[in-house]
């Protein structure tokens, strides 16, 4: 659903630097990934608001960190605390870094239960359905 995150509603989107300043690489990740959404250095935060990609609501990152923890549990895999711990950190961080809103990842989050209850039934179906071409 085309929203935009609240780096841009709640914020000032020019002083996340200053609000969040992050070590190291900081800064050249922030660059990378306000490129990749046509956002260029100059811009009013107006004008980085008009162009960015409108793809924050449901949120597709918690949506798929859900979905590989879970099947990691599922499937008793030797990496599942790591990637418990890993993928916790990154549902928070989208949210504390302003990328997504809470409301997203319960919408992410809602999706990946449909998905993961859902997937079987629509294999079965599919398979089905070849069977008889």
């Amino acid at each position: 659903m085309p929203g935009i995150g609240p780096r841009f509603t709640l914020f000032d989107f020019w002083s996340i630097s200053k609000e969040l300043p992050g070590v190291f690489f900081t800064e050249p990740i922030r660059w990378f990934i306000n490129l990749a959404e046509n956002i260029r250095t100059g811009m009013t935060s107006l004008q980085a608001a008009q162009v960015v990609t409108r793809d924050v609501f449901p949120s597709g990152h918690t949506e798929i960190t859900l979905l590989a923890i879970m099947l990691s549990f599922k499937y008793k895999a030797k990496a599942r605390w790591v990637v418990l711990f890993i993928g916790s950190g990154l549902i928070f961080s989208t949210v504390y870094l302003r990328y997504h809103y809470f409301i997203d990842l319960v919408a992410g989050a809602l999706v990946a239960l449909l998905a993961l209850y859902t997937a079987e039934p629509v294999i079965k179906f599919l398979q089905r359905m070849k069977s008889k071409l």
